[in-house]
């Protein structure tokens, strides 16, 4: 049987699990003893390629507006708070019209369900919606227990939100998303070439010697595949062929993520 290691879609994989698939190929590489003996020169040229998309990845978590998203996030989700609390206030009145008020309006809070711990573009949209319905539909109720400051300070406070994580975005695509393409090109070209002469040692190997390499990233290829790319359980025969990697380099990702 033909032990070699698989291909896989380089291309096709997110920043994150590119990045941490690179990662887990060298350090398996430079724990197996045989396999680093094969590929000296192939495993240096890979890690240097690796290190340039390392530095691109974080170029775009330092961005400057990560400090006032961070402040802006954190307002709007203490006078969402503010406004939950003061709400739950009122359901304490034994009856009446506020009573009745609070009740519609801690209803809404419910059916809503925000958690301001969520991912922030997820918390963004949750909570323009939210408060459109208190400017909309409930803006009676808001008025009637005198809730409206906390709505208008909510409101300002997720709008700023939202255009710091729109020019955030912008920022780390003018200044990252070619800088990592072309990364990530480099790396899948070096990690082709290593991979390329490990099978050309595997098919030479009566011995065995680099079955336990090989076995281990077809184990992780098979993951990847079956967990990032969604592709069908099934094991990777095909062998990497030293060719020059596809156009492109992968989706771009929000530094919150991954």
């Amino acid at each position: 049987m033909d032990n070699t290691i698989g291909n896989i879609s380089l291309t096709q994989l997110p920043n994150g699990a590119h990045f941490n698939y690179m990662q887990a190929t060298i350090e398996r590489v430079e724990t197996d003893n045989v396999a680093k003996a094969k590929v000296p020169g192939e495993l240096a040229a890979l890690k240097s390629a690796f290190a340039v998309e390392d530095e691109c990845l974080n170029i775009s978590r330092k961005n400057p507006l990560s400090d006032p998203i961070a402040e802006a996030d954190a307002r709007r989700d203490g006078y969402y708070t503010g406004y939950k609390n003061a709400v739950r206030g009122f359901l304490q009145l034994p009856e009446g019209d506020l009573l009745t008020a609070a009740k519609a309006l801690w209803q809404h809070i419910a059916d809503y369900k925000i958690d301001t711990k969520a991912q922030l573009d997820k918390e963004t949209g949750m909570l323009t919606n939210f408060i459109d319905d208190l400017q909309g539909k409930y803006a009676a109720q808001v008025t009637q227990l005198g809730l409206k400051p906390f709505v208008d300070n909510l409101k300002t406070a997720n709008d700023q939100t939202h255009e710091l994580l729109m020019r955030r975005d912008t920022d780390n695509a003018a200044k990252t998303v070619s800088a990592t393409k072309s990364a990530r090109r480099d790396v899948d070209t070096a990690y082709r070439k290593l991979i390329a002469k490990i099978n050309a040692y595997a098919t030479l190997d009566e011995a065995g010697e680099l079955a336990p390499f090989v076995d281990a990233m077809n184990a992780q290829i098979l993951r990847y595949k079956r967990n990032v790319l969604n592709q069908p359980a099934s094991s990777p025969t095909e062998p990497v062929q030293p060719t020059p990697p596809e156009e492109g380099g992968g989706d771009s990702e929000s530094p919150d993520e991954i």
